[in-house]
């Protein structure tokens, strides 16, 4: 629905699972281009730029129906291979369900 909450999210590969730097908008917004950076990290101690060279970062979407952040059944998820942090272009199908 337009709505619905939608989360795009930077994650270390190798590293915590928790998010490096998060967008929140509406799924209204979609297609959206979006640039990830450190004015959208979580927390201060987890930031894009304080990954080590040569990490690579994993980009996913998600439309939460119930607009929180953890991911509930019935949400819809889709994520890009691996890439570089400062990446252009990456693109994301948001094409599976969350069981």
């Amino acid at each position: 629905k337009p709505y619905d909450t939608v989360f795009v999210f930077a994650r270390a590969v190798d590293g915590p699972r928790v998010p490096l730097a998060v967008l929140r908008t509406t799924a209204r917004a979609l297609p959206l281009d979006f640039t990830l950076d450190d004015t959208l990290a979580m927390n201060p101690q987890f930031k894009l730029s304080t990954l080590p060279a040569g990490a690579k970062i994993q980009v996913e979407a998600r439309v939460s129906k119930s607009g929180e952040a953890l991911p509930k059944a019935g949400d819809f998820a889709g994520s890009a291979a691996p890439v570089k942090p400062g990446t252009r272009g990456v693109k994301i199908v948001i094409e599976r369900a969350v069981p």
